[in-house]
């Protein structure tokens, strides 16, 4: 878990109907995306039809929260006051191991040590009312 800062994160604005579910199980530490039933496409973020096939037949399902570096920047300067606390810090997007992509933070003791294709492993930050899924190195997590 991460340490808050003194200043709030901003946090999505609820209901919001399609993401409901998704935001719902975060508050459990359960990251959720869904599967097409009619093409088998992993669906992320939470939405009504499939973006492959149009199908409105989607489970959801839950993600083990292991993935990879696709891509990523080190945020040196942030205008907004929770994140200009938390400067340098990386923001990333992360193949998920179930075949979808999320951007999120990756938490790390040091910035320049985290790499594209690196493994990295879930992990949350809680609130009230939602939980923000964050990643750490896998490498980081195990020493």
């Amino acid at each position: 878990m991460t340490e808050m800062t003194m200043t709030t994160r901003p946090l999505p604005r609820q209901p919001e109907p399609d993401s409901e579910p998704f935001w719902a199980a975060t508050t459990r530490h359960e990251l959720r995306y869904q599967q097409c039933r009619r093409c088998g496409r992993a669906v992320f973020f939470t939405r009504a039809v499939c973006p492959g096939c149009g199908s409105g037949d989607l489970e959801l399902k839950l993600s083990q929260g292991a993935g990879t570096i696709y891509s990523l920047t080190v945020v040196r300067r942030d205008g907004q006051p929770f994140f200009r606390e938390r400067t340098p810090y990386i923001y990333a997007l992360v193949d998920l191991d179930e075949g979808f992509r999320i951007a999120s933070e990756i938490v790390t003791r040091d910035v320049d040590r985290v790499a594209i294709s690196d493994r990295v492993q879930l992990t949350w930050e809680d609130h009230d009312e939602v939980g923000i899924p964050l990643f750490e190195s896998a490498a980081e997590r195990e020493s």
